[in-house]
């Protein structure tokens, strides 16, 4: 029975609820300034959101959109496998088109480039009356936005130029992880208005999750747990998603005493005793997502070198082409022969010291050509083994070689 009360206690735990936004007033007026009213207002063309995950900069916008009334598009685009999908899915939220049968789920427009869309978006405007003066702005959002890079590489520039193009009143913001400097590129002409949003510092973490209290739980004790929970994990980690998985976990260990009647909760001292354990446990798994009150050997076999090993498996290919660029980034071209060919002269020793081999190495790796990579690739595998072909050259570009 204490079990069961136990688990049902625990279910009613809040979570941190992404649409509230802590500490975040100053950053929410200043988008709200920028985009200034759903009517008659004068956006920017382009506004830039960045900050490091879980810091609001989706429930920062969304709830600036709903509380002014735009008409807007709001789309992910790690969910967006084509520009024509995203094209269209832009399209259906803006004029309120919903995918079903009775419209044989066929989109609003079909818009497999850019000038389909703009041609969309006009009749979009004819319609229903917005991205006109003294009308509606029109906002599209485009969440995670440095996944449209993988899409097409001006995909990003004709959004930053869309309100140019198509001679309305639009507004796309970009929402992004990324800092601008880093996202940036010579394609884009003009820069666009920054906003960051900079991580929670202790106080602010300490009231988020404050709210995740368990219902049958007093505020006071809570408090006094996140407070000591935030000591020993706010050095480790920021992000509000893995404390918030944490807490759940760690509280768990710790208000059990309290619930077999062991102890009171009051006895605040004899709690911490109990729990350090668990929590320097914790600690050491704390990206594993792992139970902590798993066996000390199990949690070291999980973090061990062969299974990370396993886990980052590489293609098969792969594996040999960056043997072949560690060999040729370290050793001269005129010594390939030597090493690679199975008939070659025995040479004698030569006279370099351990000491100008080590200095070789700090020098850091040499250029080398294409060509020579994949002659020592071949000469690491049998020569029927290795064929070029597409394959190899997307392996190559994926590793990062060329």
């Amino acid at each position: 029975m204490v079990f069961l009360i136990f688990f049902s206690i625990l279910g009613k735990m809040g979570h941190v609820a992404n649409g509230d936004l802590v500490d975040l007033d100053d950053k929410a007026k200043e988008l709200s300034n920028l985009l200034g009213p759903a009517f008659n207002g004068e956006p920017p063309d382009v506004i830039y959101l960045n900050g490091d995950a879980a810091t609001g900069k989706t429930a920062l916008v969304r709830k600036s959109l709903q509380q002014a009334d735009f008409s807007y598009a709001f789309v992910n685009c790690v969910e967006s496998y084509s520009v024509k999908q995203l094209f269209e899915n832009i399209a259906n939220q803006l004029a309120g088109h919903v995918l079903s049968s009775r419209n044989s789920y066929q989109p609003y427009s079909s818009c497999g480039s850019m000038m389909d869309f703009l041609d969309a978006l006009h009749r979009l405007s004819a319609e229903k009356r917005i991205g006109l003066p003294n009308e509606k702005s029109i906002l599209i959002v485009l969440d995670n936005c440095e996944k449209l890079r993988n899409l097409n590489k001006n995909l990003c520039s004709g959004f930053f130029k869309l309100r140019e193009l198509s001679g309305l009143k639009i507004c796309v913001i970009f929402v992004s992880h990324i800092p601008w400097s880093h996202f940036n590129s010579n394609e884009f002409v003009t820069q666009p208005i920054t906003i960051t949003l900079p991580q929670y510092d202790q106080k602010q973490l300490h009231n988020i999750l404050e709210k995740t209290k368990p219902s049958q739980v007093s505020q006071q004790f809570y408090n006094n747990f996140v407070s000591l929970f935030l000591s020993i994990f706010y050095s480790a980690t920021h992000d509000v998603r893995e404390l918030d998985y944490q807490i759940k976990k760690s509280f768990e260990y710790y208000y059990k005493p309290v619930l077999n009647g062991e102890l009171r909760e009051e006895d605040s001292s004899q709690l911490w005793k109990r729990s350090n354990a668990h929590f320097k446990k914790a600690l050491r798994s704390l990206y594993l997502k792992v139970d902590c009150n798993m066996e000390q050997s199990e949690i070291e076999s999980l973090t061990s070198v062969s299974t990370q090993a396993l886990i980052m498996e590489l293609p098969f290919y792969s594996k040999y082409i960056l043997i072949a660029a560690y060999i040729a980034s370290y050793n001269a071209a005129s010594h390939d022969k030597r090493l690679f060919e199975k008939m070659s002269t025995k040479q004698k020793k030569s006279g370099r010291t351990k000491a100008e081999t080590a200095k070789q190495h700090l020098l850091g790796p040499k250029p080398f050509g294409l060509q020579r990579l994949f002659a020592i690739t071949s000469s690491i595998l049998d020569d029927e083994k290795f064929t070029l072909n597409a394959d190899i050259f997307v392996e190559v570009r994926n590793n990062y070689l060329i």
